[in-house]
């Protein structure tokens, strides 16, 4: 039989039992707290948001993902080009401004880069015009 230290899992701020679900937005926020300090520098991302808007930003784009456009995504670093690029088909067919979904990019590839995934997030332009051809 297993003891309680063999079934615990570390998680950046927690420690959970191996059985215990832990709700999307909360591993979300937990990769936000442990990187939010991190200084990166990235010349294609004009402003950067304050953590609360980042927070936002983050769930709002991945509650879109998980349950308007139905993607099975079960964790944060899960995160791929094709779930980017279904976000700005839906934003811009929303008719969001291409400036605004660059603003929503702006947080999805500072994630990226949180995740080790550099280079991952284009421009909104980017992938519109991959769409029209």
């Amino acid at each position: 039989m297993k003891t309680d230290k063999q079934n615990l899992v570390l998680n950046p701020t927690n420690l959970v039992k191996k059985s215990q679900f832990v709700p999307f937005h909360q591993k979300l926020k937990w990769i936000i707290e442990e990187n939010e300090s991190t200084v990166i520098f990235c010349p294609e991302i004009d402003q950067f948001p304050n953590k609360f808007m980042l927070a936002k930003t983050l769930d709002d784009s991945f509650h879109t993902l998980r349950r308007t456009l139905k993607f099975g995504i079960v964790e944060p670093r899960n995160i791929k080009t094709k779930h980017v690029k279904a976000l700005v088909f839906f934003w811009y067919d929303d008719g969001e401004s291409i400036r605004d979904i660059d603003r929503k990019l702006d947080a999805i590839k500072i994630l990226c880069l949180w995740l080790n995934k550099p280079g991952m997030v284009k421009s909104a332009d980017f992938y519109l015009a991959e769409r029209d051809r």
